[in-house]
């Protein structure tokens, strides 16, 4: 009985010690899932589209933004300032908005340089227009000579309503000296952008070349702009540019000889066959000339005329006028005709140009002899230059130029032949 009774006792006491075991030990927890912030919630839907993500776009966009506010801004005013800042204002804002999509605090170097950029972009090209005070910016830049369109080309720059520009001359055009020389060239323009575009045609202001023959300056232009108050600026114009009219002329000529070999008779015999003829046009020391042998002093001291003109040359026996050359034009330093041997041939007024003739050997044009109707005598060769009036004249004309001609059969070697000036 008693043995039973322990058992029992036993039995009670180890399970009073597995109720305190049970309470000393935490019961296990149910993991739960986090709540997604509203920032996670916005990058996992972002993330969850195919192709580039939100912030991705964003940025290009933003960077997209700032080139083509940059553009706007370059056109120098043209664009309005309003239109160019709103589209910089929006290239910054998602530049902004890519970081804020992903939960990210906001990149201060980032969006300080975003900023600056737009800022730089935006005010930089208008300083003149925008932060100059009016009445305190005029300039006058990328002057050039348009010889496509006979014209010169210049902006007046300037923070103005309207600016008047003119073109002064001195001495004065009839050659006559003036205080402040002679007003060739007036006009008043309006100012679109911040610029604005001057044209005026050569015809319309140039009355003479500013350089002579020896490179002396004669005659100056000058471009004067000026706000109609207080501001002005003005520059003289290149007198190499402003020298376009040619006032000399220079003819050579050379004989041209055929040999032909006569298997049979073991003998060659040598035929004249016609001339080749040279001209060049400029303007030339009093001191030049034509030489005895169809020739003409050194044209190193031709000074080259960039002008707008044609050349006529006539080839004349006695009185009457056997030969004309295609009528030349000049355009700046290029000539240009049309050969009846070749068609269309050019060349420049630097120096010497060949010119074409009735027939061609050995790749060179020349006038045949029965072109000339060539027997021995005198010749003239008269050179016709009309200047036109967008160089300040009208039509030169040099038939002072006579040679004595005498081109035997059989001289192109010992060069018996003979050509004193007439």
């Amino acid at each position: 009985m008693s043995g039973l009774l322990d058992k029992a006792n036993t039995a009670a006491q180890q399970a009073s010690e597995d109720e305190v075991a049970a309470a000393a030990t935490p019961a296990p927890v149910k993991a739960e899932a986090p709540t997604p912030t509203p920032a996670a919630a916005k990058a996992a839907v972002a993330g969850s589209d195919e192709g580039l993500p939100l912030p991705a776009i964003l940025s290009s966009v933003g960077g997209i933004g700032l080139f083509v506010g940059l553009l706007l801004s370059l056109q120098g005013g043209f664009i309005p300032f309003f239109v160019t800042g709103a589209v910089l204002l929006v290239a910054v804002g998602a530049i902004v908005l890519a970081d804020q999509i992903q939960g990210k605090d906001l990149n201060v170097i980032k969006t300080g340089g975003a900023v600056v950029l737009a800022v730089l972009i935006a005010i930089v090209p208008y300083t003149a227009g925008v932060v100059a005070p009016d009445g305190e910016a005029l300039v006058i830049s990328e002057v050039s000579l348009d010889e496509a369109n006979d014209r010169l080309e210049f902006k007046v720059r300037g923070s103005f309503d309207a600016t008047t520009v003119t073109i002064t001359t001195a001495p004065n055009c009839d050659g006559t000296a003036g205080d402040t020389g002679e007003v060739v060239w007036e006009e008043t323009l309006s100012l679109d952008r911040d610029f604005v575009r001057v044209q005026p045609m050569l015809s319309d202001f140039f009355c003479g070349n500013a350089y002579d023959e020896v490179n002396n300056v004669i005659r100056t232009y000058t471009v004067t702009a000026t706000d109609g108050a207080d501001m002005s600026a003005s520059f003289e114009l290149d007198a190499s540019q402003m020298t376009r009219t040619p006032l000399e002329s220079g003819v050579r000529i050379a004989p041209v000889f055929e040999t032909t070999n006569n298997a049979q008779q073991q003998t060659t015999t040598t035929t004249f066959e016609g001339i080749t003829i040279e001209v060049m046009a400029g303007l030339l020391p009093s001191s030049h000339g034509h030489l005895d042998g169809a020739d003409h002093s050194p044209s190193g001291d031709l000074r080259t005329v960039q002008g707008d003109y044609t050349i006529t040359v006539n080839v004349k026996k006695g009185s009457s006028t056997v030969w004309t050359h295609p009528l030349i034009t000049v355009d700046g330093l290029d000539a240009s005709w049309s050969s009846s041997v070749n068609g269309a041939r050019s060349g420049d007024m630097n120096g010497w140009l060949a010119l074409s003739g009735t027939t061609e050997e050995n790749f060179r044009e020349y006038v045949s002899a029965s072109a000339l109707d060539y027997e021995n005598g005198k010749y003239t060769f008269e050179v016709v230059l009309d200047v036109g009036t967008s160089s300040g004249g009208t039509v030169i004309t040099h038939n002072d130029v006579c040679w004595d001609l005498d081109f035997e059969n059989g001289d192109e070697y010992n060069s018996n032949w003979e050509a004193p000036t007439c």
